[in-house]
């Protein structure tokens, strides 16, 4: 837990919005590699709020979370951490796409989930809908770097 010095939410989602976007990766723990003109970062801070401001962010457990918000005509988009990924993310561990797998089965509305394309969650998601895709990967050494997804839908 950090300390936030008495700032207001207004300040911490500023300063984290800065921190994301100056670290490598958007990791917010390691910084470096190429010159960064943060200052049109900054700029957009306007337009972020208006974008945002009628959307809902919670900070709440997946499965909380879709027993608030599921019903028969919901969308729901899901971005869980990429699997065997998880040491890059907090509070997420290899047995939360397993429990992930089970609420997305039971499932009232519609889902649309993005995730790396594995094996694993392959064989988890079979009787889905699964559509590759292929992406830059800027994080990647190499050059010209591929990274392939999944977006898996129950409709």
């Amino acid at each position: 837990q950090r300390d936030t010095g008495g700032l207001t939410d207004s300040h911490r989602a500023a300063r984290d919005y800065y921190i994301i976007r100056a670290s490598y990766g958007a990791v917010r723990r390691t910084f470096g590699g190429n010159k960064k003109p943060i200052h049109s970062s900054i700029d957009r801070i306007p337009q972020i709020q208006e974008r945002l401001k009628d959307v809902v962010i919670e900070n709440k457990d997946f499965e909380a979370l879709i027993k608030i918000y599921d019903r028969p005509d919901a969308l729901l988009y899901m971005d869980p951490p990429y699997y065997q990924a998880e040491r890059h993310y907090d509070g997420f561990t290899t047995n939360d796409h397993d429990r992930l797998f089970s609420c997305v089965q039971k499932l009232k509305g519609s889902v649309i989930l993005s995730y790396n394309d594995h094996p694993d969650i392959r064989r988890m998601y079979d009787r889905f809908s699964i559509t590759e895709l292929e992406r830059p990967n800027p994080l990647a050494r190499k050059r010209n770097s591929i990274y392939r997804e999944l977006i898996i839908k129950n409709f």
